[in-house]
Parts: C-alpha cells; sequence; structure tokens
C-alpha cells in the first residue's frame, strides 16, 4: 500500500479521486451504522425501550472517551499528511502518531475503568462497554483515510459487523439472553478493531519515532481538539439531564433519533472526508481551485442533508407510530422532527470546521462550539421543565444552527 505522491494538476483526476473516497467511505459508513441501528428494533422489541436507554447511555459514554484518545488525529494527522510528499517524512509522522495514541489510549483506558466502576452495576454491561472502547481506539481509520485506501477497513468492518448481527438474531431470543446480546454488541467493535490494527501493524514501515513530531501533534491539534471533545461530551450530557428530568422512555426515543441522525451524517461525512486530503494539498498549491471544489461539495452537502432530514422524520414517525399501536404523541413527534432538522447543520459544520482549521482557525472553531455547548446546557434544564417531551429538541435545533451561522460567516469573510 503507497500514498498517491504524484502531483496533480489535471481537474477530473481530483474529481476521481473525490469520487473513489465517497464510495469507499459511504460503503464504511453503512456498514458501520446500518448493521447497528438494524439490532435497534430487535432489542426495543425483546428487552424494552428502557433497557436500550440504559445501554446507549453507556455506548455513548464509552464513544466519548474514544473521541478523547483519538485526539484530532483524524482532522490535523490527515492534513499535515496530505500537505507533505516527502515518504520519509511520512513514516516517521505516523509512527509518531502512533507513539501518541498509545499514550493517550492508555490514560483514557484508566479513566473508562474508574468512570465504569461508579456507574455501571451490571457486570456484562460493563465488558460490554470496554470490548467497545477498545474496538474504536484499535480501528484507527484516519490511517486509511490519510493513505484514501478505504478497502482494507471496508472488509474488516463488514466481518465484524455481519457475523455479530447473524449471531445475535440466531442466539438471542428472550430477555434471559441479554449476557450474549451485550457479548455480541461489544464484539460487533472489538473484531473489526483488531483486524484493522493487526493489518496497520503489518503494512505500515514503522521507524524511529521523533517526539518533535508527537509535540506537532498536540500543538497544531490542541484547539482541534478541544472542539470535538466539547461536540462529543455534548450527547452525554444531555442524556444525563434528560435521564434526571425526565425519564429512560425520553430517553430511548431521543437516543434513537439521535442515532440514525449520526448515520444519516455519517453517510454524509464522506463528502468531507474524502475532499480533507484534496482540500490540504489545493491550499498549498491552488487556494482558487480549492474553493472552487469547495463550494460545489457546499451546495450537495446541503441539497443531501435536507432531503435526509426529511426522509429521517417519516421513517421514525413511522416506526414509533407502530411500536405504540398507532398512539405516537404529538410531543413526540415534536422531539423528531426538531432532532431530525438538525441534520442539515452538522452536515454543512463538518465541512465547515475542517476548511476553518486547514485556515488557521481552529480557535475561532473551537470558541463558537464551546460557547454554544455551554449555553446550551444551562438551558436545556429550563427547556425541559417547560416541556419535558421535546424541550432537548428545541435546544439542539436552536445551538447547530446557530453555530452554522458564526462558521459561514467566517468563512466567507476570510475567501
Amino acid at each position: 500500500m503507497s500514498f498517491q505522491y504524484e502531483k496533480l494538476s489535471d481537474k477530473s483526476k481530483y474529481s476521481s479521486r473525490i469520487k473513489n473516497g465517497i464510495a469507499g467511505l459511504t460503503l464504511l459508513k453503512a456498514i458501520d451504522y446500518i448493521v447497528p441501528l438494524a439490532v435497534i428494533p430487535f432489542i426495543v422489541e425483546i428487552f424494552g425501550l428502557e433497557f436500550y436507554g440504559n445501554y446507549v447511555y453507556i455506548q455513548s459514554l464509552v464513544i466519548f472517551f474514544a473521541f478523547i484518545s483519538d485526539f484530532s488525529l483524524n482532522v490535523v494527522g490527515v492534513q499535515n499528511i496530505a500537505k507533505r510528499k516527502k515518504r520519509q517524512y511520512i513514516d516517521s509522522y505516523i509512527t509518531s502518531i502512533f507513539l501518541f495514541k498509545i499514550i493517550s489510549s492508555t490514560l483514557t483506558f484508566f479513566i473508562v475503568i474508574v468512570t465504569f466502576n461508579y456507574i455501571v452495576n451490571d457486570a456484562y454491561l460493563f465488558y460490554c462497554g470496554l470490548l467497545i472502547y477498545i474496538g474504536l481506539i484499535f480501528q484507527n481509520s484516519w490511517y486509511y483515510q490519510a493513505k484514501e485506501k478505504y478497502k482494507p477497513v471496508v472488509i474488516f468492518s463488514f466481518i465484524g459487523r455481519f457475523s455479530c448481527f447473524i449471531l445475535l438474531a440466531l442466539t438471542v431470543s428472550n430477555d434471559q439472553d441479554y449476557y450474549i446480546l451485550y457479548l455480541l454488541l461489544g464484539l460487533m467493535y472489538f473484531i473489526p478493531g483488531l483486524l484493522s490494527l493487526t493489518y496497520i501493524l503489518f503494512d505500515h514501515s514503522f521507524c524511529k519515532p521523533k517526539f518533535r513530531y508527537v509535540n506537532h501533534i498536540v500543538k497544531d491539534g490542541w484547539y482541534v481538539f478541544q472542539y470535538r471533545v466539547i461536540n462529543a461530551s455534548f450527547l452525554p450530557f444531555n442524556n444525563q439531564i434528560i435521564i434526571t428530568m425526565v425519564d429512560a422512555t425520553v430517553l430511548g426515543i431521543y437516543n434513537i433519533t439521535m442515532k440514525g441522525l449520526s448515520a444519516l451524517v455519517n453517510f454524509s461525512t464522506p463528502i468531507t472526508l474524502s475532499l480533507q486530503p484534496i482540500l490540504s494539498e489545493l491550499y498549498v498549491t491552488n487556494r482558487t481551485e480549492m474553493m472552487t471544489v469547495f463550494k460545489k461539495s457546499e451546495i450537495r452537502l446541503l441539497s443531501i442533508s435536507f432531503a435526509l432530514s426529511l426522509m429521517l422524520s417519516v421513517v421514525l414517525f413511522i416506526y414509533f407510530n407502530y411500536y405504540w399501536d398507532g398512539d405516537f404523541s404529538l410531543d413526540y413527534i415534536v422531539l423528531v422532527v426538531t432532532l431530525s432538522l438538525t441534520l442539515i447543520p452538522h452536515c454543512c459544520n463538518s465541512l465547515y470546521s475542517q476548511v476553518l482549521t486547514l485556515s488557521g482557525q481552529a480557535r475561532y472553531v473551537r470558541n463558537v462550539i464551546s460557547v454554544g455547548m455551554f449555553i446550551s446546557i444551562f438551558f436545556l434544564p429550563i427547556s425541559l421543565w417547560l416541556v419535558p417531551e421535546y424541550g432537548s429538541g428545541i435546544i439542539n435545533a436552536i445551538l447547530y444552527f446557530c453555530i452554522l451561522y458564526f462558521l459561514d460567516k467566517k468563512l466567507r469573510s476570510l475567501f
């Protein structure tokens, strides 16, 4: 496996790279999200919405800690690799990234253990959470993104997700099989991660790491890390406030909607992720062409996200209406619709924040997201007190559309 070192001047070559990246990443996201989503009706039918709400609460914490261990590698790491074409530098830089990842993952692993000891009473759920966490930190998707090679990680994800899904359908038949369910839900993440790490160990030419590169990763990625952690922490904070002030039923509806939202956002992220190496390269060589590529992608994202938000609202309404035998309340409909509409700013904010980070505006992105999150967390309890069923949806919609406005305004002033 090798990097694409050739210098591209033909626009069709950029287009080809974007299409290949979108195809590979879309397939990966489809596998990673469709299978876990397909499990949700199965879990709710056998174990109930409250059981799912408790599981997804732990899962959201695990994903948050995995975000912390990844620091900002999928943004800063990929951008720095794309800007440089010397093989020696790239090999040393990637080796240094792995050194940093070992340190960060070890620290967060102990934090996960301590946190779970306080909040998890079920041993099977405890180990399920650990398997999910280890699988996520083993995957290192930034490595494949930087190389613009997605086939191996797609295969690994397919093997892990579908094998566990089939076993789950064959072995879990009633609520007494919850321990099997937890094991398979954990392995659904652990197996792809283990296969990915094994592949990387054989594929990459490891060399002596350089601590100045580690320092470079920390320095360049600090603001990106801050806004990623703040953004990732929003769901666990919301979950905690909802479960405290309302109940597990509302939490279950909220998280099922967020799962669907997250899945569709991740179906659109192949556009932004495949663009990242190309925009980083063009930022150095041809900024006019960079903005041309950016604007075309922006229009596509807006169109796709609007259509997907409508689709999500309709699909979730049909599902919940079926679950409640046609008695799905209007308040819950408002919650689903307001959360679904945030798909539009979610998709666009991902692209905007990457371009702003590339332009040296990571601190601005951090400030906008952090201020917005802190204000929304302050008003969330008030909103839930006024309208418990859909207060969280109103706050989410206001937050993400405000972030969209300020990021877009900054981009227009720069270019």
